[in-house]
């Protein structure tokens, strides 16, 4: 394990956009970094919400 990043509290919804998510975006960081090559999450929605993001992910950035 790589690193574990946390947001509580912190909504990955449509309507919440525009709240920073440190730990998502230390997340995010990490993978185009190439650190890790693979991501595990709580569950799915609790990731992002946004299809262009999760389909990046999917993708493998």
């Amino acid at each position: 394990m790589v690193a574990e990043c946390r947001d509580d509290g912190i909504s990955a919804s449509r309507f919440a956009r525009g709240k920073a998510r440190p730990g998502w975006q230390q997340v995010l960081d990490v993978l185009a970094g190439g650190q890790v090559d693979s991501l595990a999450v709580w569950e799915i929605s609790r990731s992002t919400r946004d299809r262009s993001v999760w389909a990046a992910l999917v993708a493998g950035l």
